[in-house]
């Protein structure tokens, strides 16, 4: 559920602030890292 969201997300990554916060996440923990792969 969350990998079909991502996509979509990374988009308005441009420069909305996303929901998930992986654009710019607080924590900057594994999350943002997790992430790339993920859609990739």
């Amino acid at each position: 559920m969350t990998a079909e969201v991502l996509p979509a997300y990374v988009g308005d990554v441009d420069g909305n602030e996303i929901d998930c916060g992986h654009n710019r996440p607080r924590p900057g923990g594994p999350f943002r890292i997790a992430l790339p792969w993920s859609w990739f």
